[in-house]
């Protein structure tokens, strides 16, 4: 759509999918990093790299990921040999937000390095222990009041979720399983089902409010039409969705067939669903942004989440264009030991781990 009219052929290269003629007849292709990497090798062997004028590289934190990440450094590593070795005159950018060791890769790049702190949205970042909130700082900002008592929620996540809707927002909800997102998702709709009801409102003006705010704020016509493009799919209409998007509440993980996922996202995305529980997964690659993102817990496959996974999470948080601020909420158990805090309250970037890949092509490999 942005070069829409400027006569440049731009092609995508994922999977399976490759463009009308291929690469030859590209002015601009968008790949993912195995299609780019074949095609890399692809130009080698034609001896055509000197056809390329750029490369640019979205997300290349990607480098430090276990299992796709050695491609990339593959792919970067060849094209730096060819730079030396040919003069090849091929450019290389790279972008991230939340890349560590940013002079060692710049340095392996024989790149200039551009750094910023700038964020066009500002992003409000709390630690929830208990009810007592904390900023960045661990110092005390607020402690949580909810005028709804919900059974097994002493987190107030739902109040948290609640409080996000009623001011006409969106809130994305990470847990670390995909039954936690379904179980979550599920308790969520039925508290909002439970406010839905006139019962509820009756001689409590707090719960009142908050129930007709809700209320006015899910848009049922939306919501409908959500359920009926699930139900047409070959899956069929899953029976928690079909529970909780009435409610603007749905569940996002691996589980779903890609059509499912692609009606869920673009359900947040028009505002048919207003929370969303995911697993980690959609943090990356979807752009699914919204006011405020809780992390539901900080331990992730029974060890701290990595930084690259907290800060991708909280990235989601107030996208610019979208939104005027973000706020990212993680919430740490009680019962965590004294001792255990501190670490989870200042989850630091980690080191790129590129340096000690002995067995790749990388920083010591010889001529580089």
């Amino acid at each position: 759509k942005l070069l829409k009219g400027t006569g440049l052929r731009i092609g995508g290269f994922m999977g399976s999918q490759t463009p009308p003629g291929g690469f030859k007849h590209c002015d601009l292709a968008i790949c993912t990093i195995e299609r780019a990497n074949s095609l890399i090798n692809r130009l080698l062997e034609e001896k055509a790299l000197k056809d390329l004028g750029i490369v640019v590289v979205d997300e290349l934190h990607l480098l430090g990921d276990p299992s796709r990440g050695y491609l990339l450094e593959l792919l970067l590593t060849k094209l730096l040999y060819m730079q030396k070795r040919e003069e090849l005159k091929v450019q290389i950018i790279g972008m991230s937000a939340t890349l560590p060791n940013l002079k060692l890769l710049s340095t392996w790049l024989r790149a200039e390095l551009y750094t910023t702190d700038f964020r066009p949205v500002p992003l409000s970042e709390c630690v929830k222990i208990g009810k007592i909130m904390y900023n960045n700082k661990l110092e005390k900002v607020q402690e949580i009041f909810s005028p709804i008592v919900v059974e097994g929620d002493s987190d107030d996540v739902v109040f948290l979720c609640l409080d996000t809707v009623v001011r006409g927002h969106s809130v994305l909800v990470f847990c670390p399983t995909k039954a936690w997102c379904e179980k979550l998702a599920g308790n969520i709709a039925q508290e909002f089902w439970k406010l839905s009801k006139p019962e509820m409102r009756e001689g409590n003006d707090d719960i009142a409010t908050l129930a007709n705010n809700l209320l006015s704020c899910i848009d049922n016509t939306r919501t409908t039409e959500s359920l009926e493009h699930l139900k047409n799919c070959p899956a069929g209409l899953d029976n928690v969705l079909s529970r909780t998007i009435r409610y603007g509440v749905a569940f996002h993980h691996a589980g779903l067939t890609f059509d499912e996922r692609d009606i869920i996202e673009g359900s947040f995305r028009n505002g048919a669903i207003k929370v969303l529980v995911a697993t980690s997964t959609l943090s990356s690659g979807v752009n699914l942004p919204a006011r405020r993102v809780i992390i539901r817990s900080p331990i992730f496959g029974k060890s701290v989440m990595d930084s690259l996974a907290y800060r991708q999470m909280i990235g989601r948080a107030g996208r610019q264009g979208l939104d005027t601020e973000g706020e990212k909420y993680i919430i740490i158990m009680t019962e965590i030991e004294e001792d255990n805090r501190g670490q989870l309250l200042r989850i630091k970037v980690t080191k790129s781990t590129i340096q000690n890949r002995n067995c790749r092509l990388g920083l010591d490999w010889p001529g580089l």
